[in-house]
């Protein structure tokens, strides 16, 4: 049962943006140091395979709703073949995209050249993206079949030219220039 009391209590809160707990650093990293233990309590010998398995979730999540979106769904050796190709292809490319940064850019007064700083820092991303995605359906083309790579080759394009139309948004943005905030209608 509710205490609706309580529960008219926190109302005000939340309003007022106090619905955050904060956590230092120092915090963060014992909290999680305090799970990672009582999940190696619980799961004791699989807890490697765990480690593995939350290492390719992105990848994993890709995969199953590329399977799901396909007329006949991938077999499972050939789904999890596609999650290991996509983490280390993604590794590979985020540890070519570290070599090449600069580490952090400083500030800068003029936000027209922060954009531009930002954007070869997008062009970069996307030139990997590209990257990505040939070594990615080179490794693939061999087991999908002719249609599920031409559905591969469509989703990963799309991923490339989202990030395209993101970078033409921000420049249509910067070239607008700061406008005043549109009020909404009661």
């Amino acid at each position: 049962m509710i205490d609706r009391q309580l529960a008219a209590e926190a109302v005000p809160l939340v309003q007022e943006g106090a619905d955050k707990i904060q956590l230092t650093a120092d915090e963060s990293a014992q909290l999680y140091a305090e799970e990672q233990s009582l999940y190696r309590q619980v799961i004791d010998e699989y807890y490697e395979a765990y480690l593995e398995y939350n290492r390719t979730r992105l990848q994993r999540e890709t995969v199953r709703s590329f399977s799901s979106s396909l007329q006949e769904p991938l077999e499972p050796a050939a789904r999890e073949h596609l999650v290991q190709i996509m983490y280390a292809e993604r590794s590979r490319l985020e540890s070519e995209l570290a070599s090449t940064s600069v580490g952090p850019s400083a500030h800068l007064a003029n936000s027209s050249q922060g954009w531009a700083t930002e954007k070869e820092k997008y062009h970069e991303r996307l030139l990997g993206m590209r990257s990505y995605n040939e070594r990615v359906l080179d490794r693939t083309r061999t087991y999908l079949t002719p249609s599920q790579f031409d559905q591969l080759k469509r989703r990963l394009d799309n991923e490339t030219r989202r990030v395209e139309l993101l970078i033409e948004l921000t420049d249509i943005d910067e070239a607008l220039g700061p406008r005043e905030p549109v009020e909404p209608e009661p």
